[in-house]
């Protein structure tokens, strides 16, 4: 049930993504659009992904690499891929996340997400990962670093994500 809300969640976020960036409206040929609903300077970013994940019983270190695109100010979509070293038994797991991102206000991005995780070691396997996050973006000309945080879904176990990723805008 989870999986075909988010999967509808994200079709409708995707839509709406198609509408919203969409310059010939009616308040675009009358200059009256917001800067929050305004084409970005620099739409793609590329960052390094430095953080922890807290389950229920161990806290870990994780790595990783994050592309983004806004489609405008208030919409955009992630790709992420991470890396927990240590994680179940030692063996350590990865994690690659797609993600729908929505602005509600200047810098501030909330997402919905689906991915897999791949668990290392002989009795490895991948597992369906649904994720919620928030993250603020803070910019310095090209360089933008993003704190954030997330809750991941895996097989009936919930992990805590808080990070941070240091990349550029380009």
């Amino acid at each position: 049930m989870f999986k075909k809300l988010l999967i509808v969640l994200m079709l409708a976020i995707i839509s709406n993504t198609c509408w919203a960036s969409d310059t010939n409206n009616h308040e675009t040929e009358n200059h009256h659009t917001s800067h929050h609903e305004s084409k970005v300077e620099s739409p793609h970013s590329l960052g390094i992904l430095l953080g922890g994940v807290q389950t229920e019983h161990h806290t870990y270190s994780s790595y990783g690499l994050e592309y983004a695109y806004e489609f405008n100010h208030k919409w955009a979509t992630s790709v992420a891929w991470e890396k927990v070293d240590g994680a179940h038994h030692g063996d350590g797991i990865e994690t690659f996340v797609v993600s729908a991102l929505y602005s509600p206000m200047e810098k501030v991005w909330v997402g919905a997400g689906y991915g897999k995780e791949r668990i290392h070691g002989h009795d490895g396997g991948k597992e369906d990962l649904y994720r919620l996050s928030a993250a603020y973006d803070f910019h310095i000309d090209h360089f933008k670093i993003a704190p954030m945080v997330a809750v991941d879904f895996v097989e009936g176990e919930t992990s805590l994500v808080v990070g941070a990723s240091f990349g550029i805008t380009f």
